[in-house]
């Protein structure tokens, strides 16, 4: 039974695919809008990279993924994979399976909360976004979340 757990858990999290509750391709698109529109000719600045804004850490705290061929250690390989949308998105899902929580504490798990998570970090979700990036983050979030319903 232990083994059977084991490959089970291994699957979920360094499959490519990984399944979170709520985490879909609607969510991943609010996301990635909030950051920078979904611009996906944002270069790297000031240590963030890509349409989904992908810092370093956050990038190796993920489990550090990479595109076909590189490895996490190759120079360049944090780049490449956030500077690469599928690659960014496959890093968004790993960190957010691996911190995902009920970050206003109203039983709920959703988007919301993986927004939160995006942009403040795991441990600092609960905190609001009063920053003026934090805020425009939020504005374009909700505007992205309110056209698709």
């Amino acid at each position: 039974m232990k083994i059977v757990l084991i490959v089970c858990y291994m699957v979920i999290v360094f499959g490519q695919d990984l399944f979170v509750s709520n985490l879909n391709n609607e969510c991943l698109e609010c996301l990635c809008y909030a950051s920078t529109r979904c611009n996906l000719r944002s270069g790297c600045n000031g240590g963030y990279c890509g349409a989904y804004q992908i810092g370093y850490h956050y990038w190796k705290d993920a489990g550090s993924p990479t595109l076909p061929g590189n490895l996490p250690y190759f120079a360049g390989a944090f780049e490449s994979c956030a500077l690469t949308l599928s690659c960014a998105r496959n890093t968004i899902k790993q960190y957010i399976s691996k911190h995902g929580k009920d970050c206003n504490e109203d039983g709920i798990t959703n988007c919301d909360e993986y927004a939160m998570i995006n942009f403040n970090g795991a441990s600092n979700c609960n905190q609001p976004l009063s920053s003026f990036s934090g805020r425009e983050f939020w504005r374009r979030y909700i505007d992205c979340k309110t056209a698709q319903m």
